[in-house]
C-alpha cells in the first residue's frame, strides 16, 4: 500500500469511493469541492489517497488548520488503510503547527459539526486511537411536520412582508451567475462552488433577493 497524493485525474475512483464509503453524507454528490476547493479564507485543501497497485482504497484531506475528510472503501477496512491514512492526517496538521486535530473540523464545510452519530464504526474506531467526543450537536436537525416555521402560510407571510419593504425574491435564473459571484466575493470558493452547483439544478436550488 502506498500513500500519495491525490489529484483532480484521479475524481471518478474518489467519487466512486465517497459513494461506497459515505452513505449517510452523501459527500460523492459533492466530491470535487470535499477533495480539492478551499474553504472560507481562501486556503487551499491537500488530498492524499490510499492505492494497492492501481486500486484506490481510501482518501484523506486537510484543510489549513483542519483534517475535513477520510474515508476508506468498505472491503478496505480492516486492513490498516484509515490507520496509514490517519498518520497521514496527523503528520500533516503537525508540521503545520497544529496542536489539536478535529474531525470533520473547517469553516465552510458542511461536514461539520462532526461524525454522524449512526456512524457507529467510525466513532468507535476513533476513540479506539485516542479521539474523544466533544459533544452532540443537534443543530442539523430540523422538524418538518406541524411546523408553523415552516408552514405554506408561515412562507407567504414571509414574501408580503418582504414585498412591504421593497425586496423580490424568486429563483435564480439560468445562465444568471450573480449568486455564485456575490458568494465568491464576500465568503469564499467553497461557497461559490456550491451556490453554482445547486443553481444548475431544476428547479435552481437558489433565491436571490433584489431591492431597487
Amino acid at each position: 500500500m502506498t500513500i500519495r497524493p491525490l489529484t483532480a485525474r484521479h475524481i471518478l475512483a474518489a467519487t466512486q469511493l465517497l459513494g461506497a464509503a459515505c452513505r449517510d453524507d452523501q459527500v460523492a454528490r459533492v466530491a470535487e469541492e470535499k477533495l480539492f476547493v478551499g474553504s472560507a479564507g481562501g486556503s487551499v485543501p491537500t488530498a492524499c489517497g490510499a492505492w494497492r497497485a492501481n486500486a484506490l482504497l481510501g482518501v484523506a484531506v486537510v484543510d489549513t488548520g483542519h483534517w475535513r475528510l477520510l474515508a476508506v472503501r468498505p472491503d478496505a477496512r480492516g486492513q490498516g488503510t484509515g490507520t496509514r491514512l490517519l498518520d497521514w492526517v496527523v503528520d500533516t496538521l503537525s508540521a503545520a503547527g497544529e496542536k489539536r486535530v478535529r474531525m470533520c473540523g473547517g469553516g465552510g464545510n458542511y461536514l461539520v459539526p462532526g461524525v454522524d452519530e449512526r456512524d457507529v464504526q467510525t466513532l468507535a474506531w476513533l476513540e479506539r486511537r485516542g479521539f474523544v467526543r466533544t459533544g452532540v450537536v443537534e443543530n442539523l436537525v430540523v422538524p418538518l411536520r406541524d411546523n408553523p416555521s415552516v408552514a405554506a402560510a408561515r412562507v407567504d407571510e414571509l414574501y408580503a412582508d418582504l414585498a412591504r419593504r421593497g425586496y423580490a425574491v424568486s429563483h435564480a435564473r439560468a445562465g444568471d451567475r450573480r449568486a455564485g459571484e456575490l458568494a465568491r466575493e464576500h465568503f469564499s470558493a467553497g461557497w461559490a462552488w456550491q451556490v453554482e452547483r445547486a443553481q444548475d439544478n431544476d428547479p435552481s436550488g437558489v433565491y436571490v433577493a433584489e431591492h431597487d
